[in-house]
């Protein structure tokens, strides 16, 4: 597990190369959960994690992304907690920075087609809201359940487990994402 980002330092960024290099030659899976940003709370009243986390979320894995760590790391799969973030619902915003060369260097196969091989859980997440920009932008096999555990407790748990419930899913995605996926992940080592 890392987090989104370490005193202000994003997962793209260079002086982490290393460590997703190495990662990367163990064909790790890699679970990112939000943390608070070093900067202060621009709405100091809101709780960080309503607002502030899916936005780390959103910065870590556009750093990925334009970090080129995505392009080069392609046997190390990656988790993203709460859905990604705002990630569905900006994909677009965030792939037009490949109209500039030097982004575009740093996703040679494409923004949305890096943001599709990425894994999503479901933690805070199973409503329809969530739920239908994030299928519109990768597949329900790329989604597994999520608990935020421990830092949501049983009742968050239990509104995730009846929104997966009332989402429009066949009940093999349903079952997948409540167990396979995540199995299936983990088994996996031939990714290249």
């Amino acid at each position: 597990m890392l987090m989104t980002n370490y005193g202000g330092i994003y997962p793209g960024d260079i002086a982490l190369r290393p460590v997703f290099e190495e990662l990367d030659r163990r064909r790790a899976v890699v679970f990112f959960h939000p943390m608070a940003a070093i900067y202060a709370n621009p709405l100091p009243h809101i709780p960080a994690p309503s607002l502030e986390f899916p936005f780390e979320t959103t910065r870590a894995i556009t750093s990925l992304l334009y970090g080129g760590t995505l392009a080069r790391c392609r046997a190390a799969r990656f988790v993203f907690a709460h859905a990604g973030g705002a990630v569905p619902f900006l994909a677009l915003r965030i792939a037009r920075l490949t109209a500039r060369s030097e982004f575009a260097a740093c996703v040679p196969e494409g923004v949305l087609a890096e943001l599709r091989r990425l894994h999503f859980d479901t933690a805070l997440a199973a409503n329809e809201f969530a739920f239908g920009p994030l299928l519109r932008l990768t597949s329900a096999s790329n989604v597994m359940f999520g608990s935020d555990f421990p830092h949501a407790g049983e009742e968050t748990l239990a509104a995730t487990l009846r929104g997966l419930e009332g989402l429009e899913l066949t009940e093999i995605q349903r079952a997948d994402i409540k167990g396979r996926n995540a199995h299936r992940l983990c088994l996996r080592r031939d990714v290249r």
